[in-house]
């Protein structure tokens, strides 16, 4: 205990350093659970992609996990999607999500085509593949108006 009586400035400043670190920490984690994120796990093999600001294109000989892109639109903003799409083996979903990260469609209910929405509000909207030990390609380009 004698310690602790000679070194009391160190360990005030220790504990008041953990404290602030605490409090850093809790208020990170809170914005992150009010904004929210996403994560992606992703295992790719024999991959070429070609990614633009408004496009995405991936070959691949394996695909395994989720991957997204961010699109931010206004209120009103219409959205225009073109995709198409090739699965060889596997499964492979390419769903567009609202602002609160809960789908509104799988686009892959076709192969190929396009697909529109207007934003009810403003905010970041995600285009995120899913796929299932999967093999093949597919393409997205967007255009918000």
């Amino acid at each position: 205990m004698d310690i602790f009586r000679r070194y009391k400035i160190v360990w005030m400043i220790f504990i008041g350093v953990v404290l602030f670190v605490a409090i850093i920490i809790g208020i990170v984690l809170s914005v992150i659970s009010k904004n929210g994120f996403m994560m992606d796990s992703c295992v790719t093999n024999m991959s070429i992609e070609n990614s633009t600001f408004n496009s995405w294109n991936i070959k691949y000989g394996y695909l395994n996990g989720t991957q997204h892109r961010t699109i931010k639109l206004n209120s009103g903003d219409e959205l225009t999607v073109n995709y198409s799409s090739v699965v060889k083996k596997g499964s492979l979903q390419i769903l567009f999500l609202d602002t609160e990260k809960h789908k509104i469609k799988n686009l892959l209910e076709d192969n190929s085509g396009k697909f529109k929405y207007t934003a009810d509000k403003s905010g970041k909207y995600y285009l995120k593949i899913v796929g299932d030990k999967t093999e093949g390609q597919f393409n997205l380009d967007w255009k918000a108006k």
